[in-house]
């Protein structure tokens, strides 16, 4: 059920919406033919990790899903997904929250990410399985990551779509490239 209301999100259109006793986030997105394997793939990507950032306990919109068992679903030219609706406000310049409450929530964000490293250890012992790697080649892949997120927002922006949400993986990427490369190097059979 769509609630009274407009949400202004930077790209598509938002609502807010009601389901099963949930107020969630209902948004919009322009889906053409050519790109919908890539949204499909983005958009799974991207609540997997919503599910796993509220599963370890940080405050992220749950995926809700309303259609047919999923949080999203293409119909009609249109990428449909919703998400739990969490309230708050831009912080901007504003003396409240304090700047040592924002550390802490940007401190807590880095925390519960980093619970993917397990999926990079698994993807590369997978991978120096098939092809061995030194050390040394195992930690420059956070560099390769961070340009294959960088190709791939270009690509989108050239394709005319201001799809820039992977900027948030490829900045954290860029943040924790020490520590995934470490990580990286741990894993080597």
């Amino acid at each position: 059920m769509v609630l009274p209301g407009e949400i202004r999100p930077r790209e598509g259109r938002a609502w807010l919406a009601g389901w099963q006793g949930t107020r969630g986030v209902l948004r919009r997105l322009p889906a053409p033919a050519a790109a919908a394997a890539d949204l499909t793939e983005d958009v799974t990507w991207l609540h997997g990790f919503l599910a796993r950032l509220a599963g370890a306990g940080f405050p992220s919109p749950r995926p809700l899903p309303c259609f047919d068992g999923r949080s999203w679903t293409i119909a009609g030219g249109w990428l449909w997904e919703i998400v739990s609706f969490l309230p708050g406000r831009a912080v901007g310049w504003a003396a409240v929250p304090p700047m040592e409450e924002i550390g802490a929530l940007l401190g807590r964000y880095h925390a519960a990410a980093r619970q993917d490293l397990p999926r990079i250890r698994r993807f590369l012992r997978g991978y120096a399985g098939v092809v061995p790697l030194t050390p040394a080649q195992a930690s420059v892949i956070p560099l390769y990551l961070r340009g294959r997120g960088l190709q791939m927002i270009a690509k989108r922006v050239r394709a005319g779509r201001n799809d820039t949400a992977m900027l948030a993986e490829v900045l954290w990427l860029t943040a924790n490239a020490g520590q995934v490369a470490d990580a990286l190097v741990a894993a080597l059979p």
